[in-house]
């Protein structure tokens, strides 16, 4: 996640990594972004927050507009090739049941879960994040699994996000659970 952004953000600011984290002014942040960051390793998502901030900045767009933006980069890199291929015979009530389960592979703190509504409406919960993060992954979830409809072949994907509501406290932080609607049209032709 971390390594990711960092790329993005110095490949649209046109600099390197580098040179981004030469602006970071906390000192315990620019240390805790220089450290090499494993696919398989677990990180504190609330410096996470800070990095969106210094991207935005460094783009001249907001955090809202990042959060859109790299999920949308996020998700096509992650949903390339043969996924790709599968996705597009795949039903799409199965499709939105996985994307939970699929973002828990992301993320180590919270519960996502999923439901049905309707033929073609389907709801993500997502529930226990910390506040700090809570908007901007509110945002980025949303477009995440926008694009990840639009990779199973369907004509049209509307997307909305409720309100972020208080989930509680943990670990000295409030929690927020919100949650994303879904409604798409018909598969194109090579849908199932």
């Amino acid at each position: 996640m971390y390594r990711g952004m960092l790329s993005y953000i110095a490949a649209r600011a046109r600099c390197s990594e580098t040179e981004l984290l030469e602006v970071v002014s906390s000192p315990a942040l620019r240390t805790f972004l220089r450290q090499p960051f494993l696919v398989s390793g677990w990180y504190d998502v609330l410096p996470f927050t800070d990095l969106a901030n210094l991207g935005a900045n460094a783009i001249g767009i907001t955090q809202a507009q990042l959060a859109r933006d790299h999920s949308r980069h996020q998700a096509k890199e992650d949903i390339s090739g043969v996924y790709r291929l599968l996705m597009r015979f795949t039903p799409m009530d199965v499709v939105m049941s996985s994307l939970p389960r699929f973002a828990q592979r992301y993320f180590d703190f919270g519960t996502y879960a999923g439901e049905r509504i309707a033929d073609r409406h389907f709801r993500v919960i997502r529930s226990g994040i910390p506040e700090p993060f809570a908007a901007y992954h509110a945002i980025a979830g949303a477009e995440y699994s926008h694009v990840a409809c639009e990779s199973s072949g369907v004509y049209t994907i509307t997307h909305s996000v409720g309100e972020l509501e208080n989930d509680g406290m943990a670990h000295g932080l409030r929690l927020k659970r919100f949650h994303i609607e879904l409604h798409w049209d018909e598969r194109s032709a090579h849908g199932a």
